[in-house]
């Protein structure tokens, strides 16, 4: 583990368990720190995402789903590569072999700082809430495009395809791209990314094109490629994404450890992950 990760990790813990990001993450932390290292910790992160309710069945089908795919990527990379699986199960912590900075944590730190400060002012300032929900639909954004090198590289190698570690360097549509290309985008089993992938979007946030008409209640914003071509959506559908965005990182951690709980853990462990997730896992065409 590269020694900043190491060091944001532990201030990030430290900051929870002194009530600096709020009285429900530090009671959440006082909880974990009670808990023994190692499969106890997954098995706590595993029941706490399941159990969560989150005021829509949808939303949690959805991050379900999300969570399958992740294990998807790495039950089929592991068949041809366990380098590679391990590779994407580490995403958290380490870097792809031959990458600098690649690794998960620094935008998931970010995502859930966003999410946290979206949750505090979500009924409050109708500027505070737009504001906000701009830096987490970027954020989640910025997390989906580190991830989506892991997932290239892990499905190009399930497939029995040569892959590039450059790939971790390509800007965010040209990933969505080779990804759709190789998964058939929409049409294939991880049709969730696409639809939850923005690139316009987040370029648009962070290159300032972005606005709120609230006379119509639309988010309009530009292609930074062409300034002229107007985009537009629904303001719900923009603060759904924000939403869906504020529990991706928990998914992603659900995912990595039914994986090690599954691969590491006794019987009696086992079963308390849910039935699909290893059924799932253990499925073999």
């Amino acid at each position: 583990m590269d020694k900043n990760v190491k060091h944001r990790i532990e201030q990030m813990f430290k900051m929870s368990i002194e009530g600096k990001l709020g009285e429900d993450i530090q009671t959440l932390s006082q909880e974990y720190n009670k808990i023994p290292s190692g499969i106890p910790i997954f098995l706590k992160i595993i029941e706490d995402f399941y159990k969560k309710d989150r005021g829509s069945q949808e939303l949690s089908t959805l991050l379900d789903l999300f969570s399958q795919l992740f294990i998807l990527v790495y039950r089929e990379s592991k068949k041809q590569d366990p380098e590679v699986s391990n590779s994407i199960l580490y995403s958290f912590i380490n870097d792809f072999s031959g990458t600098d900075g690649s690794c998960i944590y620094p935008q998931w730190e970010t995502m859930i700082n966003a999410s946290l400060a979206f949750k505090r002012v979500v009924h409050s300032n109708y500027i505070l809430v737009w504001e906000q929900a701009k830096n987490l639909v970027q954020a989640y954004n910025e997390f989906l495009n580190g991830l989506l090198g892991f997932f290239i590289v892990g499905w190009r190698c399930a497939k029995c395809k040569n892959y590039n570690i450059n790939v971790f360097n390509n800007n965010y549509g040209s990933k969505l791209n080779e990804f759709s290309q190789l998964t058939g985008g929409e049409d294939g089993a991880f049709y969730l990314i696409f639809r939850i992938a923005k690139p316009k979007l987040r370029n648009a946030i962070a290159h300032g094109s972005i606005w709120l008409d609230a006379d119509s209640s639309k988010v309009k914003f530009t292609d930074n490629t062409n300034s002229s071509d107007t985009h537009e959506l629904n303001l719900e559908e923009f603060i759904s994404f924000a939403g869906i965005g504020s529990h991706l990182g928990h998914a992603y951690l659900a995912a990595i450890a039914s994986i090690v709980v599954i691969e590491e853990g006794t019987d009696s462990d086992i079963s308390r992950v849910p039935t699909h997730i290893v059924r799932l896992f253990r499925f073999s065409s």
